[in-house]
Formats: structure tokens, C-alpha cells, sequence
């Protein structure tokens, strides 16, 4: 079966691309097929495929039919490997589309009235409040020798890092993430 290649490779070399690839298998089964069809000759051997390149040599007829039949082959594996790809793609615009969908309604709903919308402002303020008192405590020298410990260096790394999530949230990212969101629906309308 691996001699049909080069004979199909020689009769129409665009073909040689799709040996390589995730349809390979089927390129090669409906190459044989198709040059069963035409020739009547079983070419998964070396002897077969000798009988093809005899038969192929004395007989032009042949051999552009051959050449239309696995020309045409390789037009169908480069539509079947079209189709995967493209649903491969809709398949990941989808996604897409769900996250963002998902995005807008976590964004809307942080924009209602009622107590969701006092959630974000709340916890960013306990959190910050409490970085501030914990930065006074470790930093302030009459505090006491609990003020210095690892735990309470820890805490305040552990606040610090809430705090710059805080900032990021309503200063960074998300704020000019929700400023291009909705620049994109303004020019979509």
C-alpha cells in the first residue's frame, strides 16, 4: 500500500500534502478505491502497483481518468478537513460567545439597584479598611512585639494583595474592560 503513494504523488502531486495529515488514512483508502474503480487492479501491493503503472503507461485514457478520480479524491478530503476546522472554530466562537454573554450578566447585574449592587463597594471597603489597620499596626513602633510577628507580616501581605485586586477591579481591567464593552455596544447600535 505505501508504493500507491509516490504512483499517486506522480499522477497529481497536490495530493502528496494530504499523506501527512489527520486524514491520511482516508486519503489513501479512497485513493485505492478509486484506482480500483478505474483500473479493476487491487494496488495494496507492489505487484498490484506495477500492474497500475503498466496499465497506466499504455493507456492515456486511463490515466487521465485516474488523475480526475484521485484529483477528485483530494478535493473531498480538503473539503472533509474545511468542515473540521470550521467546526472546530464555531465551536470555540461559541464558547466565546458564552463567556462573554456570561460577562454581561455578571455586569449587569452588578449595575442593579438592590443589595447586589453594594457588594463590590462594601467588601473593597472592608477590605482596604482593613489593609489600613493592619499597615498602622506593623508599621506604628509602640504597638508591641505581637505587631511584628510572622503572622501578622503575613496578614498584611495577604491584605496588601486584596487591596491591589481591589484597586485593579475599579481602576484597572475590569474598569476599562466595562469602558470597551460598552464603546462596542454603543457602535453595534
Amino acid at each position: 500500500m505505501l508504493a500507491l503513494i509516490p504512483l499517486l504523488c506522480s499522477i497529481v502531486p497536490a495530493i502528496a500534502g494530504l499523506f501527512g495529515g489527520s486524514k491520511a488514512g482516508d486519503t489513501v483508502t479512497a485513493a485505492l478505491d478509486t484506482v480500483r474503480q478505474v483500473t479493476g487492479i487491487d494496488a495494496t501491493t507492489a505487484d498490484g502497483v506495477a500492474q497500475v503503472e503498466a496499465l497506466l503507461s499504455g493507456d492515456p485514457a486511463k490515466a487521465e481518468a485516474l488523475r480526475a478520480g484521485i484529483d477528485a479524491v483530494r478535493l473531498q478530503m480538503l473539503a472533509e478537513q474545511n468542515r473540521e476546522r470550521d467546526a472546530e472554530r464555531q465551536a470555540m466562537l461559541d464558547t466565546l460567545r458564552a463567556a462573554l454573554a456570561d460577562t454581561a450578566d455578571a455586569r449587569a447585574m452588578a449595575r442593579t439597584t438592590g443589595p447586589t449592587a453594594w457588594g463590590a463597594p462594601v467588601i473593597s471597603v472592608l477590605i482596604l479598611t482593613a489593609f489600613g489597620v493592619m499597615l498602622y499596626r506593623v508599621l506604628s513602633p509602640g504597638v508591641g512585639d505581637a505587631a511584628n510577628s510572622t503572622e501578622a507580616t503575613l496578614l498584611l501581605g495577604t491584605l496588601a494583595t486584596m487591596a491591589g485586586a481591589v484597586a485593579n477591579f475599579w481602576l484597572g481591567s475590569s474598569a476599562g474592560s466595562q469602558a470597551k464593552t460598552d464603546a462596542l455596544a454603543a457602535i453595534k447600535r
